[in-house]
Parts: structure tokens; sequence; C-alpha cells
């Protein structure tokens, strides 16, 4: 499959995965899926059978489709026949991920979860695409770290502008956006920290 057929190939499945949501009884669904953090079950009829997220897979043109939702809704498609990854919005590729809605727990979550996925050609939200996994790695690294930063300096008591003083490690400086993505995700995720070191113990 080349990226141009995977491209095309991937807006529709993004639809036929919109209809597929809502499908019931005699649904061409089946009972295979790559769960990411929230995923429903689904049986061999379409019907889900726990929890109350979408999630499912489907024959598309005989292809079967995998198809995971996480808690913010972001979507994961895998072709298994040619091992494409079309990770949505849970993979950035040497670049700083974007954080206005992440909850970071149930990100990293996901990203565990597409464990089990064969991946050939790792399609992320923002980066090249490229073979193999390197994407979902960098961006589980990225969130560890930054969620692991945040926490010790809500700890230390630092204010906004002494942690964004502090050290950050190489690899990320040198990724695409990192000048105005990292201030972005201090502001969006550090007051949860501070929050959170605020409480009684």
């Amino acid at each position: 499959m080349t990226i141009k057929h995977a491209l095309k190939w991937a807006a529709t499945a993004l639809f036929v995965a919109g209809c597929a949501s809502m499908a019931g009884p005699g649904s061409r669904a089946t009972a295979k899926l790559a769960p990411t953090a929230g995923n429903a079950l689904v049986n061999k009829s379409g019907v889900a059978v726990d929890g109350p997220d979408r999630g499912r897979a489907c024959l598309l043109r005989e292809r079967e489709v995998q198809i995971g939702t996480d808690p913010g809704c972001d979507l994961v498609l895998s072709d298994e026949a040619s091992g494409a990854v079309f990770a949505g919005g849970l993979v950035f590729a040497d670049r700083v991920p974007t954080t206005p809605h992440a909850r970071v727990d149930d990100w990293l979550t996901s990203l565990d979860a597409m464990a089990g996925l064969s991946v050939r050609t790792l399609v992320p939200s923002h980066g090249p695409v490229a073979r193999g996994r390197a994407g979902i790695d960098q961006t589980r690294r990225y969130l560890r770290w930054l969620d692991g930063s945040l926490a010790q300096g809500a700890q230390r008591g630092l204010e906004v502008t002494e942690l964004l003083a502090q050290p950050v490690q190489p690899e990320f400086r040198g990724w695409a956006a990192f000048d105005t993505e990292y201030v972005r995700n201090v502001l969006h995720l550090y007051p949860g920290h501070e929050a959170r070191s605020l409480q009684p113990r």
C-alpha cells in the first residue's frame, strides 16, 4: 500500500468508523479489537458488550480495520494486512505533543495498549510517516518525562517561570514546535499538579 493509497483508504475508513459506531446486529463488525483505554468490546454482531465507549473492528473492502477510541475520542485505525497504523492524535513524531485537552494518564494507557498492534508503517498526528514504532515510543517518553517533571516541580513549590527555567532533555529540545508547545504543555498541565500537591495526604 502506497502512502497515497493509504491516506485515501484511511479517509474512507474514518467515515466507515463513524457508521460502524452505530452498527447493530447484522453489521459486518468483527470481535477483534486493538483495545485502547476506555474501549468497549464488541461481539461478532457488532453490539457493545462492555463499557460505554465505542470501539470495534470492521471489514472495509475485504480488509480488516481495527478501530479503537481512547477517552478523549482519538481514533486509531490499524490495517492488519499492510501493518499501516493511523494513530490519530495519540502519536506525535519528532514533535512536542499538543496538550490543551490532554489527560496524560489515559494517554499513556492508550499508548501502552497500542503495543499489541503490528506496526510496519506509522502515520502520526504530527510528524513524518515512518517505518516502525518510533513515534509511539517518542510520545510515551515525552509524556512520562513531562508528567514526572511537573509533579516534582509542584512538590518543590516552583512557580511556573521557575519550572520553565528547569533543564529539558536534549532529545525533546530538538523536536519541532518545542519553543511554543513546551510552554503550552506546562501552562495547560501544571495547575492540575499544583492542585494535587496541595491536597491532604
